[in-house]
């Protein structure tokens, strides 16, 4: 398996512009997520996907890696989707930028599922173990119009 994770990001967040720069702890949040991606044992890159040169440069600067697309996404999976078109992996997993205490066991965890059985496919905006989930919370999970935390 060659599973990667991508983290979609543009700086015209409705409710906090900038929110994926803005400084957490001496670092950018989206930095933080992108080195605790790095820490999992099971991804093999961690790119950001941006539209916006000001996440590319700050990306690079950090030594990140950048895939940028064009301004037009309504979301971050649509994103995803453009960013990995010349991407060779068999999978990826979407990180959310505005998550900097994400912790690299949810995404082995996730890698490790999908490793089990790699015609899977799930889409969650935070990492909970959807597999033992009943039926109405992953449709619950699935609402776009529903916010979702998962504390653990």
């Amino acid at each position: 398996m060659n599973i990667i994770a991508v983290i979609p990001a543009h700086l015209a967040s409705v409710r906090f512009p900038n929110k994926v720069l803005h400084n957490f702890y001496g670092l950018p949040m989206i930095e933080h997520v992108r080195r605790r991606a790095l820490l999992s044992t099971v991804i093999k890159e961690v790119y950001v996907a941006t539209c916006d040169t000001q996440i590319a440069e700050t990306i690079k600067q950090f030594g990140g890696k950048v895939l940028l697309t064009s301004n037009n996404h309504k979301n971050g999976t649509t994103r995803v989707a453009e960013a990995i078109k010349d991407i060779d992996c068999s999978h990826v997993i979407l990180l959310q930028g505005d998550e900097p205490l994400l912790l690299p066991r949810h995404i082995d965890k996730v890698a490790l599922e999908i490793n089990k059985s790699p015609l899977m496919v799930c889409k969650v905006s935070v990492f909970v173990d959807v597999f033992s989930l009943p039926i109405h919370w992953i449709l619950y999970c699935s609402d776009l119009d529903t916010k979702k935390a998962i504390l653990f």
